[in-house]
């Protein structure tokens, strides 16, 4: 069973197939002046938009890949700082920042702002503790301010999508350049080459944008390992939703002992969940 971005990762190989393959099979050699310019205009635009809507995205992915460490680092540090309240306390509130990274990765990404009930369960936890530890205690729940204001933000950028209106220049100029780099092959051996690569140079440009637009580029190494070496700082086995093990989006945990959630209902809900032991 392919997930939708499985699908999306189809659809561009095969275009590219399909493009690769007219342009072997089918040379047109238009040499028309007006096919020429219109591929240097429509070249020279499609390369400044898609730079700027790359870099863009960049800094989007970059803000979003900041704010979860700095989120991760005050998770451990609070654990950290609820040792000196005491062995029970310290368990607790280990416990609900589990439970809080197990929520936050069970969730799409879209649906980050759902864990609110999670990171509320933990913030009204550590306000109901009663110690005489005041400057440790208000370490902690600064710490849980500051997590509150990243979440904020997070939640915000991760909805910053590019908009329709910026796909539809996207794709037009992309088809655009494309045709007339199909249109004025002429068939010699060396022109296969060059325009199969640009064509495919220029697909898989559209490609990039759309993963970086979708928060599914390197999503192991920016997104799930990193929260699963935080599960093994704060002393937890690491843990993977099944969907991210069944459809193979991650690879790190192979030869690693590990707790899997299984869930038998469709996503989101998520009543009947159960967490299995593997070991690695």
């Amino acid at each position: 069973m392919l997930t939708f971005n499985n699908k999306i990762q189809v659809v561009f190989v095969l275009f590219i197939v399909v493009v690769v393959g007219i342009i072997v099979f089918f040379p047109f050699n238009n040499q028309s002046e007006l096919i020429t310019i219109i591929l240097s205009v429509a070249t020279f635009l499609f390369g400044i938009f898609v730079a700027f809507s790359i870099s863009d995205r960049n800094k989007r992915m970059e803000k979003i890949r900041t704010n979860d460490s700095h989120e991760r680092s005050n998770l451990v540090n609070i654990y950290s700082l609820s040792k000196t309240l005491g062995k029970k306390i310290s368990e607790r509130i280990r416990k609900k920042i589990d439970e809080y990274l197990m929520a936050t990765l069970d969730y799409k990404i879209w649906d980050f702002y759902k864990t609110e009930k999670e990171f509320n369960a933990l913030f009204d936890l550590t306000m109901s503790i009663k110690t005489k530890n005041k400057p440790q205690m208000e370490e902690i729940i600064e710490r849980l301010e500051d997590i509150r204001l990243s979440r904020g933000e997070t939640a915000e950028v991760i909805n910053e999508r590019l908009s329709k209106f910026e796909w539809v220049i996207t794709v037009f100029l992309c088809l655009v350049a494309l045709i007339c780099l199909i249109l004025i092959n002429p068939g010699t051996l060396i022109s296969i080459i060059l325009l199969s690569g640009l064509s495919a140079a220029v697909i898989f440009s559209v490609y990039f944008l759309y993963s970086l637009d979708n928060l599914s580029w390197k999503e192991e190494t920016i997104i799930f390992e990193p929260y699963a070496q935080t599960f093994e700082s704060l002393g937890l086995l690491r843990y993977y939703p099944e969907d991210l093990i069944t459809f193979g989006k991650v690879k790190k945990h192979m030869g690693k002992k590990y707790r899997l959630g299984v869930f038998p209902k469709s996503y989101p809900d998520f009543s009947g969940k159960k967490i299995k032991i593997v070991k690695g």
